[in-house]
C-alpha cells in the first residue's frame, strides 16, 4: 500500500536559483503565487488508502471501482448505516486545503444519491456534512463523476478525518463507489516573504534543509526551502 502525503506539486518550470538571508537589512521580495502541496492522494482501486470500514460486509474493495458500499445482502435490501473513515489528516500548518474525489452512484429509484449518501468532515467530536459542495452522480448509471474541488478552508489549522457515510433501506439500496481521493493545501508561510539581501550558499559545506512548514527534508526537496548554514538562515527558491 502506497500513498503520498507530502508530494510537492510544481506547476511552473524550474526557476533560476535565488538565495536570500533573514539576517541584515530587510527588503521585500517580488510576490509569488502560493505553492500548492499534495497532502494526501490515493487510488482506491489499487490500495485501501488508509480508510477503515465500520461494517466490512457493506464497505468492500471492488477491483474496478475502489471502495464500494452496497446495502443488498443475500439478494435482499437491508436497512443499513455504514461508515468508511479515513486516517487523520494534519492541516495544522496549512492556511487552506481542498478535497477532491471520483465516485459512482447507481440503482437509485426513489431517492437522489445526496439524500442517502453523505460526505462528512470529522473535526474532533463534530461531524460536518459537506454534501452541498459536492458534484453528485444522478444515480441512474455507473459513470464516474468528479466531486469538484471542495474547500476545506474552514478546517485549515486543524486535524481532521474524511468520512463517507452510506445508508440504505429495505426499499432502496444504492451502490456507491469511491475510486480515488486527493487533498491539497497551501502551507503556512507566515513571515517568510520579509527577507534580506542576497547571501552566499556553499553546497559543499554542511547545511540543514527545511520545508516552509518547518519539517526537515532532504537536499533534493523541490520548491521553496529554508537552509541553515554557518549560523545563517537562507531561503532558496528552485
Amino acid at each position: 500500500m502506497e500513498f503520498n502525503f507530502t508530494k510537492t506539486v510544481m506547476a511552473a518550470a524550474a526557476m533560476t536559483l535565488t538565495v536570500v538571508t533573514t539576517q541584515a537589512q530587510t527588503v521585500a521580495e517580488p510576490a509569488r503565487a502560493a505553492e500548492q502541496t499534495t497532502i494526501y492522494t490515493a487510488n482506491f482501486i489499487n490500495e485501501d488508502g488508509g480508510f477503515t470500514p465500520d461494517v466490512p460486509a457493506v464497505w468492500k474493495k471492488n477491483a474496478s471501482r475502489g471502495w464500494q458500499a452496497f446495502g443488498r445482502i443475500d439478494n435482499k435490501n437491508m436497512s443499513i448505516d455504514a461508515l468508511l473513515t479515513s486516517q487523520e489528516f494534519d492541516l495544522t500548518n496549512y492556511t487552506d486545503a481542498t478535497l477532491s474525489f471520483t465516485h459512482i452512484a447507481s440503482l437509485a429509484k426513489n431517492d437522489t444519491p445526496s439524500d442517502v449518501l453523505h460526505v462528512e468532515i470529522l473535526d474532533g467530536d463534530k461531524v460536518n456534512d459537506i454534501n452541498d459542495n459536492i458534484n453528485w452522480p444522478d444515480g441512474t448509471n455507473y459513470d464516474p463523476v468528479k466531486s469538484g474541488n471542495v474547500s476545506l478552508k474552514q478546517w485549515a489549522g486543524k486535524k481532521i478525518k474524511v468520512q463517507f457515510h452510506y445508508t440504505s433501506t429495505t426499499v432502496e439500496a444504492l451502490i456507491w463507489a469511491i475510486s480515488d481521493m486527493t487533498i491539497t493545501g497551501t502551507p503556512d508561510a507566515s513571515g517568510i516573504n520579509d527577507v534580506t539581501a542576497t547571501a552566499a550558499f556553499d553546497p559543499a559545506k554542511p547545511y540543514e534543509v527545511y520545508s516552509l512548514d518547518g519539517q526537515r527534508v532532504n537536499a533534493g526537496y523541490n520548491g521553496v526551502k529554508i537552509i541553515k548554514q554557518n549560523g545563517k538562515t537562507l531561503k532558496v527558491v528552485k
